[in-house]
């Protein structure tokens, strides 16, 4: 049987494969970084194949924010669709599914959107790992790198 996306995160240091983990938490280097996608590209290319990491890759360019829970709902949600891209909703917020810590992670997303400053590293963690993986970008796009938004 082939490798889940789940096992292929958790197989990466410093990673949970639990949505909910990072729940309220904006795009920050500290959850996810080009270090850490491209280990997960590089284990979909060696055990699911060219065509599942190339669906990655347009995954992670697609995505508007790559805060760690939207990261992995849409990695999750690419895996059941057959790595095949689709529209995918958006959402820092993930409680888990049913069970006793669900009030628990509720609380602590609660906790977590209110201390939660407005920074938003979608623009480096995406453009580290599009170097890593040899992308290139288009002018416009390195205007972008380095935007933070502070009037949120």
């Amino acid at each position: 049987m082939a490798i889940s996306a789940r096992e292929i995160v958790y197989s990466v240091n410093g990673m949970s494969g639990r949505p909910e983990y990072y729940s309220g938490r904006g795009a920050t280097m500290s959850d996810l970084d080009g270090d850490r996608l491209y280990a997960i590209y590089q284990k979909i290319k060696q055990e699911l194949g060219t065509r599942q990491a190339d669906a990655f890759v347009a995954m992670v360019e697609k995505l508007e924010t790559l805060s760690a829970t939207n990261f992995l709902n849409a990695l999750y949600a690419l895996e059941r669709n057959d790595w095949n891209l689709t529209e995918f909703n958006e959402s820092n917020i993930d409680v888990g599914p049913d069970g006793v810590g669900r009030g628990i992670i509720a609380f602590a997303t609660v906790a977590e959107s209110l201390f939660y400053c407005g920074r938003d590293d979608t623009e480096y963690i995406r453009s580290s790992f599009l170097r890593k993986i040899g992308f290139e970008r288009g002018p416009r796009e390195h205007e972008r790198e380095y935007f933070y938004d502070y009037e949120r």
